[in-house]
This record gives structure tokens, C-alpha cells and sequence, in this order.
């Protein structure tokens, strides 16, 4: 059995090179381009994920959701002004309303990062999430 599968396997491979081949022969341009690519991809894929570790890049992940939905606050948050004291100069309550509703969410997606810090330093996380210029995010930071 294990001798008919290193057979099939041997073919498969035999024929998989001979495809190769033949595009290397063919398509010379083509073939430059996917063993390029190819490269590329396996010295990327090589350095990227050296020193993996799962923890790590789940923080990593986290930090960068946090720091993407404070920067979406932010922005929210200056847009939010402007409608709202535009609403007052055109006396205009509904527009008024929803700004304030804005700048109540802008806030919320502002106060994310440091909230998730907390608790990613309080459930064990090596450091939280970095750039908080917390005491206990720092303090981890600098271990």
C-alpha cells in the first residue's frame, strides 16, 4: 500500500515537472514572471513568519483594529463639530441631533484603544496595546 502511494506520488510529480517544462520551453516570459513571483512570495512568506507566535500576532491584530477605530473617531469626531456648529448658524435641530449622536460615537470609538488596553493587560496580555501612554502599557513595554 505505502508502495503504490510513493508510486502515485512519483507520477504526479513526474508529471508536474514535465508542465513545468514544457512552459519554461514555450513561454519563457510567462515563466520568468512566475518564478519571480514565486521568489518573492517564499522570502516574504520566510521573513515574515520566522519568529511567529500566535499570541503576538493577536496583539498585533488588536492593536491595529484599536488604532484604526481611533483614527475613524477622530475623524468622525472633527466632521461631527463642523455639522453641529453648522447646525446652530442654520438653526437646524434635526442636524444638531445627529451630530451630537456622532460626536457621542466618535467619542466611543475614541476610548476603544485605551478600554481595550485594560482589559488585554488585565486578561494577561504581555503589554496591552503600545502607545497608550499608560503606566502599566509602559511599564510592560520597557520588561
Amino acid at each position: 500500500m505505502i508502495k503504490k502511494i510513493i508510486e502515485k506520488t512519483k507520477d504526479e510529480v513526474l508529471k508536474a515537472k514535465a508542465k513545468c517544462i514544457s512552459v519554461a520551453t514555450y513561454a519563457p516570459d510567462v515563466w520568468k514572471s512566475i518564478v519571480a513571483s514565486a521568489l518573492a512570495t517564499v522570502t516574504t512568506f520566510d521573513m515574515a513568519f520566522a519568529n511567529f507566535s500566535a499570541t503576538g500576532a493577536v496583539e498585533k491584530m488588536t492593536e491595529y483594529i484599536a488604532d484604526i477605530c481611533m483614527g475613524a473617531g477622530i475623524i468622525l469626531g472633527l466632521v461631527s463639530v463642523f455639522n453641529w456648529i453648522s447646525g446652530f448658524k442654520e438653526d437646524n435641530a434635526e442636524r444638531q441631533n445627529k451630530a451630537t449622536t456622532n460626536i457621542l460615537i466618535a467619542g466611543v470609538l475614541i476610548c476603544i484603544k485605551p478600554v481595550a488596553s485594560a482589559i488585554l493587560t488585565a486578561l494577561g496580555a504581555s503589554s496591552g496595546l503600545k502607545g497608550l501612554g499608560t503606566a502599566d502599557a509602559d511599564a510592560g513595554a520597557t520588561k
